[in-house]
C-alpha cells in the first residue's frame, strides 16, 4: 500500500538530523514550544501543498525557516503503490524558494552525511548529487514549481481552467514520464486534491467552515461554477425541517415497532408466568417442608454430636488420669531400678564373694583365735614363772647381776615382743 514512511530533516531549523517515522502509529511528544506542530506541518507539503501555506504568517518563509543553509535537506521517504521505495528531496534554491528532486532509492544516511574533523556534517548539494550518480542511483531533474511536483506525486495532469497546461508538449511529456517512475499511485490512478484533505486533517479542525473553505478551494481550482437557485431561504429552511422530521420519523417508527414487539413478548412471558405460578407455589411448599425436615435432622445430629463429644471428653479425661498414674508408676519403677543398679554396682565393687568366704570362715578363725589366746595365756604364765625363777636366781647370784641384766635388756625385749606377735591369730581384724 502506498504511504509516506518517514520524514528526515538534515541541518534544518533544528540542529543535526531529525527523523520522524510514519510507517505506523506515531506519537510526537514534547513540552510547549518544542516544535511538535512545526514538525507536523511538513506532512501536507509531501502531498503537494504550497510550502508557504503551512508556515504561519508571523514567521519567515518556508525555505528560510526549514532550509536555512546551503546543506539543508528535507527528505520524504515513501512507498509507491507498485511497491518500490523512493525519496523526494527538498532543497533551497539559489535565489530562494524550494526545489524538488526525486530519488529512486530508499533513504541512506551516508548519502547525505560525512565525517569531517571528528564530527558528522552534511554534504553540499553538488557533492550529494554527484555521490548519488556515482553510486548509480537514478534521480529526476530539478522541479522548481510546486504545481509540477504536485502533478507528479499525485499523478494528476488534469488541466486547470483559466490556466495554461504544464508548459509545452515536451515539458508535459517529461512530467508524465517522471510520474510513471515516482508517482505515489499507479498510472491508472490519481489522488487529486489530496494535499487539501491532508491539510484539513492536520489543521485539527472539523468545523463546517474548514470544510467549506476546502471545498471552495477545490471548486475554484477546478473551475466549477456553482448553480444559482431562486428558491427563497425560508422555503429551503422549511424543506430542510420537513426532511429532518421525515428522517427522524423512520427511526421513531422502527422504535415503535420494537416497542410493540417488546410489549407482545412481555404479555407472552406474563401469561407463561401465570401458568407456572401454581407449580411454583407447590414447589415452594414442598421446599419449605423439606427445609423444616432438614433443620430437625440437623438439630438431632447436633444433639447426638454433642453427646458423643461429652462421652469422648469423659473417656479422654479418664484415660489421661490412667496415663498419669502409669507414668508415675513408671517413674517409681525407674527409681527402684536405679537404686538396685547402684546397690549392685556397690556389691560388685565391695568384693562380696570374698567377704562371704571370710564370714563362713569366721567360726574357725574364732576357734583358732581362742586356742591362740589360751596358748598365749599359758605362755605368759610360763614367762612369769620363768621371770620369777630368774629373779629368784638373780637374788641368789648376788647384787652385781642387775647391772648385767640392764646391759642385755635391749637385746631380749624385742625378741619377747616378736614372740608375742607371732602368737596372735592371722587374718583377724579388730572388728572380728
Amino acid at each position: 500500500m502506498a504511504h509516506l514512511l518517514r520524514i528526515v530533516m538534515i541541518h534544518g531549523h533544528l540542529d543535526g538530523v531529525v527523523e520522524l517515522s510514519l510507517d505506523g502509529h506515531t506519537n510526537i511528544c514534547g513540552t510547549n514550544a518544542s516544535g511538535k506542530t512545526t514538525l507536523q506541518r511538513l506532512v501536507p507539503v509531501f502531498y503537494g501543498e504550497l510550502p508557504n501555506r503551512v508556515v504561519p504568517k508571523t514567521r519567515m518563509k518556508f525555505d528560510a525557516f526549514y532550509l536555512p543553509n546551503s546543506n539543508s535537506y528535507l527528505v520524504y521517504e515513501y512507498r509507491r503503490e507498485a511497491g518500490s521505495l523512493c525519496q523526494v528531496v527538498l532543497t533551497r534554491g539559489t535565489n530562494g524558494g524550494v526545489e524538488y528532486r526525486f530519488v529512486a532509492a530508499p533513504y541512506q544516511p551516508q548519502d547525505y552525511l560525512l565525517e569531517s574533523q571528528g564530527r558528522v556534517v552534511a554534504r553540499d548539494y553538488p557533492q550529494w548529487l554527484n555521490g548519488l550518480r556515482h553510486n548509480g542511483i537514478a534521480t529526476s531533474s530539478k522541479l522548481t514549481a510546486t504545481s509540477e511536483y504536485r502533478a507528479v506525486i499525485q499523478n494528476d495532469f488534469t488541466p486547470i481552467p483559466g490556466m495554461a497546461s504544464h508548459g509545452n508538449r515536451k515539458e508535459a511529456l517529461r512530467l508524465r514520464q517522471m510520474a510513471a517512475q515516482f508517482s505515489l499511485v499507479k498510472p491508472e490512478h490519481r489522488i487529486r486534491h489530496m494535499e487539501k484533505l491532508v491539510s484539513a486533517v492536520h489543521a485539527k479542525e472539523g468545523k463546517m467552515d474548514t470544510l467549506k473553505t476546502m471545498l471552495a478551494a477545490i471548486f475554484e481550482e477546478d473551475g466549477v461554477e456553482l448553480p444559482v437557485t431562486r428558491i427563497r431561504s425560508n422555503k429551503a429552511r422549511d424543506w430542510i425541517g420537513q426532511m429532518r422530521q421525515s428522517m427522524r420519523l423512520a427511526p421513531l417508527q422502527q422504535a415503535l415497532a420494537e416497542l410493540r414487539d417488546t410489549d407482545a413478548e412481555l404479555a407472552r412471558l406474563e401469561a407463561l408466568l401465570w401458568q407456572l405460578k401454581p407449580q411454583l407455589d407447590a414447589d415452594r411448599h414442598r421446599t419449605e417442608g423439606d427445609a423444616a425436615d432438614t433443620d430437625a435432622a440437623i438439630k438431632e445430629h447436633k444433639a447426638a454430636f454433642k453427646a458423643q463429644q461429652e462421652d469422648y471428653e469423659t473417656a479422654r479425661d479418664a484415660l489421661n488420669d490412667q496415663l498419669s498414674a502409669r507414668e508415675s508408676e513408671r517413674k517409681q519403677a525407674e527409681r527402684s531400678l536405679e537404686d538396685l543398679q547402684q546397690r549392685y554396682e556397690a556389691y560388685a565393687d565391695a568384693d562380696m564373694p570374698a567377704l562371704e568366704r571370710d564370714l563362713q570362715a569366721l567360726p574357725q578363725q574364732r576357734e583358732k583365735h581362742q586356742q591362740l589366746k589360751e596358748h598365749l595365756a599359758l605362755m605368759q604364765e610360763a614367762a612369769e614363772a620363768s621371770q620369777a625363777r630368774k629373779e629368784e636366781r638373780l637374788r641368789e647370784l648376788g647384787k652385781p647381776w642387775p647391772a648385767r641384766a640392764k646391759k642385755f635388756r635391749p637385746r631380749w625385749t624385742p625378741l619377747v615382743k616378736s614372740r608375742r606377735n607371732a602368737v596372735k591369730p592371722t587374718g583377724m581384724t579388730s572388728s572380728a
